[in-house]
């Protein structure tokens, strides 16, 4: 058998191992404007309308956060994709974009995430596990489940949109005084619309030469609308 046939054998009836082409979510920032695809963890999760926000990678510092977008017709997405996909290893496939300095993509097709591992928490498993019967040696069983590992629990102090403005603070003036978190919110959300800007005016210098490459810019003026907006309930949150 000559080595060719040998190398087309070896290939045919390799495992699936030597296909993995995924990155870690670690190295997300090496990818920036390119489309990879990245493993990582799901640290946490959060549901804000249509939209779901997956951190891989620590919670408080993700190392890649994943806006999904689902489609109004026809989506393939599990019903709750931020109880789906909390806790799982994911392989998520995307162009990576840096949207204040936190690696970003958007994900509107549900082909574009691939679940690898399901990493079942210890903690539903201790919670599931049958506790013994012998009273006398045991006390008596409580009926409220042990508290899940606080990892594993969402939380809206999870950093899945990073709306820290890419540049610092203006200085304090009357509306945004130093420790007024209205003021400062309402400075945050002015810097993150002027940064979405620029890309709004690249997307429009596209689309008006009737360009099929537009995908790139259109993806980052997603990204800031999503944090216009979070930046624009911040304000409305502080500033009752």
């Amino acid at each position: 058998m000559t080595k060719w046939m040998m190398a087309i054998l070896v290939l045919l009836f390799a495992g699936p191992g030597l296909a993995d082409d995924s990155i870690p979510a670690s190295r997300a920032r090496e990818f920036t404007e390119q489309l990879v695809t990245l493993e990582g963890t799901v640290s946490a999760t959060r549901k804000d309308g249509r939209n779901t926000f997956l951190a891989l990678g620590p919670s408080a510092t993700p190392e890649l956060s994943v806006a999904i977008t689902p489609p109004l017709l026809l989506s393939e997405f599990p019903p709750h994709p931020e109880k789906f996909y909390q806790g799982k290893t994911l392989r998520v496939t995307g162009r990576v974009y840096l949207i204040h300095n936190q690696p970003q993509m958007l994900i509107s097709a549900a082909d574009r995430i691939e679940v690898v591992s399901d990493n079942e928490p210890a903690g539903i498993r201790e919670a599931l596990r049958p506790q013994p019967s012998n009273a006398s040696s045991s006390p008596p069983l409580s009926t409220t489940p042990p508290p899940l590992p606080r990892e594993l629990v969402t939380g809206s102090e999870t950093k899945l949109l990073d709306l820290r403005p890419s540049r610092p603070l203006a200085a304090a003036t009357p509306t945004a005084r130093s420790g007024d978190a209205c003021g400062e919110s309402q400075e945050l959300w002015k810097q993150v619309s002027q940064d979405l800007v620029p890309h709004l005016r690249a997307y429009t210098s596209c689309l008006e030469k009737a360009s099929l490459g537009c995908d790139p810019e259109g993806e980052k003026v997603a990204l800031g609308m999503l944090a216009v907006q979070q930046a624009q309930k911040r304000v409305r949150m502080s500033c009752r």
